[in-house]
């Protein structure tokens, strides 16, 4: 497939194929966003929103360990991502990986103002051993 993007890679370009990305993401055109965020990805690999917001749309697709991977991709080049961080404790969970989901949800927003904890937006584990009847 050819990139879509002109060969004149510039921020502005960059900044562009971004909102075209995002409003069709937006509008639940996930193909021609999916290809728009492959595009960024092919000229600038550690684009945070790019990673992130394809993350987002590969777990909309079901595979959870393609977005758990683009995640953390997007997280090793922003770790203060607060939604980026609630983003990988979501799918984690969907992965039932508790342990990790508990783990990124209790990781406070690297070099952020103060430390946040995301335990109150991540999901939680489920309660083991509890029964739901009286």
């Amino acid at each position: 497939m050819a990139n879509p993007l002109p060969v004149a890679h510039d921020d502005t370009v960059i900044a562009e194929a971004t909102q075209y990305a995002v409003t069709f993401h937006q509008r639940g055109q996930l193909a021609e966003a999916e290809k728009l965020y492959a595009a960024i990805l092919k000229v600038r690999p550690d684009h945070f929103n790019a990673l992130h917001l394809l993350g987002v749309l590969r777990q909309e697709q079901g595979d959870s360990a393609d977005a758990a991977r683009l995640l953390q991709a997007a997280l090793n080049m922003n770790p203060r991502s607060v939604e980026a961080l609630c983003n990988l404790g979501r799918v984690l969970n969907s992965l039932n990986l508790y342990d990790e989901t508990l783990e990124v949800c209790d990781r406070p927003a690297v070099g952020a103002a103060s430390p946040i904890s995301l335990g109150s937006t991540c999901p939680s584990r489920p309660a083991f051993g509890v029964s739901s009847q009286m």
